[in-house]
């Protein structure tokens, strides 16, 4: 997705590349960020851009796949077996999500807007990919706790994923329509999404979530 020459650039100077264009993706559906004015920021030539990257779309690829290893240095260390339940372990993952976006709002502002463009026409065969990658994902887990007894088995393990999947990104979508204003100001001040009490607020929908999905997924309730 980058040339070698990127990675040629000074740490300092590739930070600052990165930063330029997650934030231009950030306050701009994919279709409509442009690479020039980001370009004119940096003081770098449009025909430098091309010694970096392949295109637009290599260069937004190449930001998904650095948020995605910054979110994996947050939770590769939460094991299922350290806690009591999948529950447990689902609340520990979302602890270190209000950590990634409090020590790095940027990647997390544009990781919520590649969700927000999903239906973008360039963007979307890509989402459904990343998607069916964590249905998969899930699924995995799923069947790991329907082996174990402690989900059920009269429910297809994929549509517990999809299930738990959609609601989980749905808590944005509540947040976001409770708060539009100060929603809409986090994003464009590159402020964390969770700031001004917006973790509270998000804390509590996904405790309903697990609240609701503990019952209709867990065995014997």
């Amino acid at each position: 997705m980058i040339k070698s020459t990127f990675n040629n650039l000074s740490a300092e100077r590739q930070k600052a590349i990165i930063s330029a264009f997650l934030k231009e993706f950030t306050i701009n559906k994919y279709d409509d960020a442009s690479i020039s004015k980001v370009l004119k920021s940096l003081a770098i030539a449009k025909g430098s851009f091309y010694q970096y990257f392949e295109n637009k779309l290599s260069l937004y690829q190449y930001l998904i796949q650095t948020c995605g290893i910054k979110k994996m240095e947050y939770i590769q260390h939460v094991k299922r077996e350290n806690y009591e339940d999948f529950w447990a372990f689902w609340r520990a993952l979302y602890q270190e999500g209000y950590k990634l976006d409090k020590e790095h709002p940027e990647m997390s502002n544009f990781m919520f807007a590649f969700y927000d463009s999903m239906n973008t026409p360039t963007l979307k065969e890509m989402y459904i990919q990343m998607r069916a990658g964590g249905i998969a994902g899930l699924s995995a887990m799923i069947q790991s706790e329907v082996d174990n007894g402690a989900f059920r088995k009269d429910v297809s393990i994929e549509f517990m994923a999809h299930t738990l999947l959609t609601t989980s990104n749905g808590l944005f979508d509540a947040i976001r329509a409770k708060n539009s204003i100060e929603f809409e100001r986090h994003m464009a001040e590159g402020l964390p999404i969770f700031a001004d009490g917006f973790d509270t607020q998000y804390t509590e929908l996904m405790e309903n979530n697990i609240t609701i999905l503990s019952q209709a997924f867990n065995a014997n309730t």
